[in-house]
This record gives C-alpha cells, structure tokens and sequence, in this order.
C-alpha cells in the first residue's frame, strides 16, 4: 500500500496557536478517484487519468465529468479549523481519445459531492448527488500542458462538517470541443498524483492553553509518563490526547482527581501534544511536551 501523508509545517506560538499544513498524495491503492460519460452510461472508467471534457465520438457529442475523493481528510480533527486548502492536479499527456493537450474554453465547476460512490462502481447512470454551495469556478487552461492549483478552502471545511464524499469536476459549459487533462492516483509517475494541501489551526479551547485552570499536568515536559491533576471531577469527564496533526492517540474516561497516564506503549515522536479534557458542556488543554 502507497500512500503519501506529508507533514509540511508545525508552528506553536507562545499562546499555544497550533498550525498544521498536511499534504495527502495517494498512490493506486489508497486513491480514489474515476471517470463517467454520459454515452456510456453504465461504463465505469477507472485507469490514470482525470478528464473532465465534452468532444465526439463517430460524430456524436460526449460528457465525461471526473470524481475525486480524498479519504486521508478522516486524519484531520473533526474540530479543526480549515484556513486553507489547495487541490493540485497535474498535466498528463497522451490522452487516448483527443489531443495531448488542454483544449478549448475548458472553464471547470469543482463541485462537493454529498451521496457515497466507489471507485469502481460509479456510473454515468449512479453518479452521486452534488452541491453547488462554495462551488469553485476554475478559469480556462492559460498553457496547454499547464498543472492545476485549485483554491478549495471552503469545499475541504464542508466536508470536515459534513460528510466527505470528494469532488466532482466537469466543465462549465458540456459542449465540444473541450477538455482538461490530468494524471489520476494510477498514473505510473508518483510525481503526478493528485494532491489536496491542507492547513488547519486548532479552535480555541486548545489553542488557548493559558486560560485553562481546570487541570494541570506534570512533570511537563515528559518521556511519557506523566499525572492529570484535576481541580474537580466532573460527570462524564474524559481525557485524550492529541499529536501534533491533531490525531487522536489517547482516549479515556476520568474516574479519579488524579489519574496517571503512559504514553510510551505508543512509541511517540518528541515533540508538542496536545492534553484535552472534556465534559458535558465544556473542554480545556495544556500542551504536552514529550522528549
């Protein structure tokens, strides 16, 4: 299994901001991504291109609109905030069917699809429903081999609140002769891959670390091993603990005012975690430092 996740930076500010910007870049056997036409209604297209393009074929006109979906976004808090997010398709030459370059007024919808869909099972016919709700409006091809990088910012933080289903590309004007020609996760250049780059900061009940004084944790920093001293046990109170992309690695129920904790079972990295301890109605953190 080929899958590239890339840590690109981390930056902890003295008020506990967090900042993270992680690169999916899936190869075959974790990327998801297909083609559809509507002459072929019930043809699943699966190989390494992604071409959203309107042509003929023995005369009579084509749709083909492409579906992407990166299920790596799953690794990405549910609570985070999305302050940016680039979709970046990149140029494959010798498409099959029609020249080996971006064609025509080839204007793009990248649109958020909202119903499920397999990789090798979708259809002209079973398309899944989409949204135009932050639609992104991509303008025409300026180089004819040009690489695509695609502001999605709004998209990506639909799907973290929603359901993650992937976007839908097609053009915005389906008649020929146009077309937009990208590599898909099976190209056999990795370098080609599509990559969705995204940066998210933490809300502000674990950003602001100093207004927490609910619990405290030590020693701090750690190997490891350390104690959480509450102020209070509360009902249904919890603790986990979160690496520095914001991963879960830690979770369970607080039972005690002070509860002991081993992190080195998990074979950690050194670097900034995150303590977050929720209740019913409320949560708060201390940035964990393990070296």
């Amino acid at each position: 299994m080929r899958i590239v996740i890339t840590i690109l930076s981390l930056l902890i500010f003295q008020q506990g901001v967090a900042q993270v910007t992680v690169s999916f870049k899936p190869g075959p056997d974790v990327g998801k991504d297909a083609e559809i036409v509507d002459n072929q209604p019930n043809l699943n297209i699966n190989d390494n291109k992604l071409s959203p393009y309107s042509w003929t074929h023995s005369s009579i006109p084509v749709i083909h609109r492409s579906q992407i979906e990166f299920t790596e976004l799953s690794t990405i808090p549910t609570n985070a905030i999305i302050t940016d997010a680039k979709l970046k398709l990149f140029f494959k030459v010798n498409h099959p069917a029609t020249p080996g370059v971006h064609s025509g007024a080839n204007d793009l919808y990248i649109r958020r699809i909202t119903s499920p869909w397999t990789e090798t099972g979708i259809t002209w016919n079973n398309q899944p429903t989409t949204t135009s709700l932050n639609e992104v409006l991509v303008p025409p091809f300026s180089t004819s081999n040009q690489d695509y990088t695609i502001n999605v910012t709004s998209l990506v933080a639909d799907m973290l609140t929603n359901n993650n289903y992937g976007f839908m590309m097609s053009l915005q004007n389906e008649t020929p002769y146009r077309l937009a020609l990208f590599a898909s996760s099976d190209h056999s250049d990795p370098t080609l891959h599509p990559e969705l780059e995204i940066t998210y900061s933490f809300p502000a009940s674990i950003k602001e670390q100093a207004k927490n004084t609910k619990f405290k944790i030590y020693p701090n920093p750690t190997k490891g091993i350390f104690d959480i001293e509450l102020k209070q046990l509360e009902k249904n109170q919890t603790v986990e603990i979160l690496n520095p992309l914001g991963q879960r690695i830690y979770f369970s129920e607080l039972n005690a005012t002070k509860t002991t904790i081993d992190l080195n079972k998990f074979t950690l990295s050194s670097g900034t975690y995150f303590v977050v301890i929720r209740n019913e109605n409320s949560s708060y953190s201390e940035q964990l430092i393990i070296n």
